[in-house]
């Protein structure tokens, strides 16, 4: 009696084990990004000689996934993955002195390394495409900042490090869209676009007149395995 009874229980646990590896997948992910920052002015006079703004460059993204499914069309995607974000910072500057004018123009390309944990909740249809839209929060850690200057106007260049001049915590909101199928048995592919829009500054320096958020935008391809038999 007791053999059956023993017999029953590792028949429900292999059963209940298989069922809930049967909701997970877990994959690797990367691709192109374009990455921005967004400067909010709080007081447009306290700077009205010179104004300053970041351009929008090409980087890259990658990282590993997991998603577990908590319907049909339901389900929760977690991901970890490392993010370069380019951008380059222009700095221009005009003014009259003692009946000269004075202007430049300087473009200085700018690099951050961060480790994104993004938290998405998706809504999928069709079969065997399957098409999503998915949203949620994500969290950034700053791993390391640096600013390249070429100052033409005082003809040299330097490299420097601006870790400590930012924020280490980046906090904001993803939202994408994409389309999935299967290769084979158990493996699909997936490709995604999604935005990502900081909602803190994340700049330490000028914070009196002006915050910096970060803004990028990822073309994401994927694989990604189903952990069932």
């Amino acid at each position: 009696m007791k053999k059956a009874f023993f017999l029953i229980i590792l028949l429900f646990a292999d059963y209940t084990i298989h069922a809930q590896c049967n909701r997970f997948e877990i994959g690797i992910e990367g691709g192109p990004d374009v990455a921005n920052s967004l400067i909010f002015s709080k007081n447009q006079s306290s700077h009205n000689l010179s104004s300053w703004e970041y351009q929008t460059a090409v980087s890259f993204s990658s990282g590993i996934t997991a998603l577990y499914k908590c319907s049909n069309r339901f389900s929760l995607k977690f991901g970890l993955s490392y993010q370069q974000n380019f951008s380059n910072f222009v700095y221009s500057y005009d003014a009259n002195i003692i009946g000269s004018n004075v202007s430049y123009t300087e473009k200085m390309p700018v690099t951050n390394d961060y480790i994104v944990l993004p938290v998405l909740a998706r809504y999928s249809i069709g079969n065997p495409i399957r098409f999503f839209v998915n949203g949620g929060p994500y969290l950034g850690y700053l791993l390391k900042g640096t600013i390249q200057g070429n100052f033409r106007s005082a003809n040299y260049e330097t490299t420097e490090d601006v870790t400590n001049s930012e924020y280490r915590v980046d906090f904001g909101a993803s939202a994408g869209f994409g389309v999935g199928m299967n290769i084979i048995d158990r493996l699909g592919l997936e490709i995604e676009a999604r935005g990502n829009y900081g909602l803190i500054n994340v700049n330490k320096a000028y914070t009196s007149f002006n915050e910096t958020r970060n803004f990028s935008g990822n073309l994401l391809i994927g694989l990604r395995c189903n952990l069932g038999k």
